[in-house]
C-alpha cells in the first residue's frame, strides 16, 4: 500500500513545521478542556487530595513543607503539591489548582504522544492525531481527570520520561532529558521507581542506567526523610495473586476490554510485522504494570494495582493502536477496531456524567452532602481559642478552613506526636468508614455539663458533637 506523501520530494523543514506543533498545542488543550469539563463542576476530593492541598496552601502563604493536619507532608513526594502551589498562585481557589494541573498534564499527554508516534512512523497523518486523541481521552484519564491526585501528572511526566529514551537512542543529548524526567518521575510518586525500573528493563544500556540513577537516589533520599509511612507490610501470597489479577483485569477494563489488551499476545506472534512499533514502549509499560501488581505480595497500600498504574494505561494505549495498525492486513476489520475504540471512550466519558459514578459519601469533601453538614457549620462558628478533635480533621480543613485534631487512634498506626488534650469540642462524623478512631464513649467522663445540668452532647444523624474538659 503506498503511504500518504510519498510523491518523491523532499520533506521541508524550516519555518513551515512550526505551525504544525502551534496545532498540536491548540488542539491538545482543546481535548484537556473537554477531558476536564466535568472535573469542573464536581471535582473529587478525597483524603489524600486535602493533605496536597494543605501542603500546597502552606507554601504558598510561605510556611515551608507541611501540612498542619494529620499526617506529615513528606508521607506523599513533593513534586505534586509544589505544582498545585504553583496553579494556587495563579487561580482562585483550591480545586480550581487542581483542574489547572490535570488540564496542564492531559494536554502534555497530548502533545508527547502525538510526538512519539510521529517518531514511530516517521511521518504525520490521520493516525498519528487519532492515537494522540484516544491516549489523553482514554477512560483511565477521563476518571482520574475527576480527582485532585497526582496521578495524571505522574503519567504525563513517564510518558515524557519514554519519549526522552526513545530520543535518546539516536541522539545522546537526549540522556539528559532521561535524567531530569527521572527525577521528576521519582518525585512525583514513590511508585516512580518502578517506572525507572521499566525504562532501565526495556533499555538495557549502561548508559540509560546512569541517566535514571539520579531518579533512583532521589527516590532513596525522600524515602528516608519520609521513614515506611503507616502502611501495612508483610507477605501474602492470596494478597498478591490478588493484586497481579487486578493489575491485569484493571488495564484491560481501561485499554478497550481483553480484545484490547489481547493484541499484546498478537504482537508475539507477528513480531517481525511490527516494525513501526516499538518493542521497547510497551516493554516498560509492561514492567511497570506487572511490579505496581507484585508489589502486593509484600506491601498494602491502598489501590497500588488500580488508579497508580494510570501511567502503564497511558503508555499502553499507543502501543496497542499502534499494533492494531500493523497487525491487521484487513483494512475494514481495523476500522472496525478503531470504531469500537472510539465507541468505548465515549461511553466512558459520558458515564462520568453519572452523579453515582464515584459516590455522594463524606469521603468526598467536595459533595455538597459534606460540606453542608451542621456539624461544620457549628465549627465555623467557634472560636479559635477552642480547641476541636474529630476523626475528619482533613474534611473540616478543606471545608471550614479551622485546623482540627485527629481524635486518638487505636489500631497502633504511624502517626506524628499526639497533640497535647486540653478539652474543647469533639465532633465525631458517622458514616466516614474510618476505623481505628476511639468511639465517642471515650469522653463519657469528660462531659460538661450546660446551666441546667444536662451534658453537652448534640447527637444527628450525621455527627456526635461533645463539649469535654482538659484531660486529668
Amino acid at each position: 500500500m503506498r503511504e500518504p506523501n510519498q510523491t518523491g520530494r523532499k520533506k521541508e523543514h524550516g519555518p513551515r513545521s512550526r505551525p504544525t506543533f502551534v496545532a498540536v498545542v491548540f488542539v491538545a488543550f482543546a481535548v484537556a478542556l473537554v477531558a476536564c469539563i466535568a472535573s469542573m463542576t464536581r471535582m473529587v476530593v478525597t483524603p489524600d487530595g486535602v493533605e496536597y492541598f494543605a501542603t500546597a496552601s502552606s507554601l504558598v502563604h510561605g510556611k515551608g513543607f507541611t501540612t498542619g493536619l494529620d499526617k506529615p507532608a513528606t508521607t506523599w513526594m513533593p513534586l505534586y503539591p509544589i505544582l498545585l502551589a504553583g496553579a494556587m498562585a495563579l487561580v482562585h481557589g483550591m480545586t480550581a489548582a487542581a483542574v489547572a494541573v490535570n488540564l496542564l498534564a492531559i494536554a502534555a499527554i497530548f502533545v508527547v504522544t502525538w510526538l512519539l508516534v510521529r517518531k514511530w512512523r516517521g511521518r504525520v497523518d490521520w493516525f498519528t492525531w487519532f492515537v494522540a486523541g484516544a491516549t489523553a481521552l482514554s477512560p483511565a484519564v477521563l476518571i482520574q481527570a475527576m480527582f485532585a491526585l497526582s496521578e495524571v501528572a505522574f503519567a504525563a511526566l513517564v510518558l515524557l520520561l519514554i519519549y526522552a529514551a526513545t530520543k535518546a537512542e539516536t541522539d545522546n543529548r537526549w540522556l539528559w532529558g532521561v535524567a531530569v524526567a527521572g527525577v521528576a518521575v521519582a518525585l512525583t510518586r514513590h511508585i516512580g521507581i518502578f517506572a525507572l525500573t521499566g525504562v532501565a528493563v526495556a533499555w538495557r544500556t549502561r548508559r540509560y542506567w546512569q541517566a535514571l540513577l539520579p531518579g533512583a537516589a532521589a527516590t532513596g533520599l525522600w524515602m528516608l526523610l519520609a521513614g515506611k509511612g503507616d502502611q501495612l507490610s508483610g507477605f501474602s501470597l492470596q494478597r498478591g495473586l490478588d493484586s497481579v489479577w487486578r493489575s491485569l483485569s484493571g488495564a484491560a477494563g481501561m485499554l478497550g476490554g481483553w480484545p484490547m489488551l489481547g493484541f499484546v499476545v498478537v504482537a508475539l506472534v507477528y513480531w517481525r510485522k511490527l516494525r513501526e512499533v516499538p518493542n521497547r514502549t510497551p516493554l516498560a509499560a509492561l514492567t511497570f504494570l506487572l511490579l505496581t501488581g507484585l508489589g502486593g505480595f509484600f506491601y498494602v497500600a491502598g489501590d497500588l494495582e488500580g488508579r497508580m498504574q494510570l501511567a502503564a494505561h497511558v503508555l499502553l494505549v499507543p502501543c496497542l493502536l499502534a499494533i492494531t495498525a500493523v497487525v491487521l492486513a484487513n483494512r475494514p476489520f481495523r476500522w472496525a477496531v478503531y470504531a469500537g475504540f472510539a465507541a468505548f471512550i465515549v461511553i466512558s466519558a459520558a458515564s462520568l456524567w453519572n452523579p453515582h459514578v464515584f459516590g455522594t459519601g463524606g469521603m468526598s469533601f467536595n459533595t455538597p452532602q459534606w460540606r453542608n453538614r451542621k456539624a461544620l457549620a457549628l465549627i465555623e462558628q467557634t472560636p479559635a481559642t477552642t480547641d476541636i478533635y474529630t476523626n475528619a480533621p482533613d474534611g473540616v480543613w478543606f471545608a471550614t478552613g479551622h485546623v482540627a485534631y485527629p481524635l486518638p487512634r487505636t489500631d497502633g498506626r504511624c502517626k506524628p506526636k499526639p497533640h497535647e488534650d486540653k478539652g474543647g469540642l469533639v465532633v465525631y462524623f458517622k458514616g466516614l468508614n474510618r476505623p481505628g478512631y476511639v468511639p465517642p464513649e471515650f469522653y463519657n467522663s469528660r462531659v460538661l455539663l450546660d446551666s441546667a445540668g444536662k451534658p453537652m452532647i448534640d447527637n444527628t444523624d450525621e455527627a456526635l458533637v461533645v463539649h469535654v474538659r482538659k484531660a486529668q
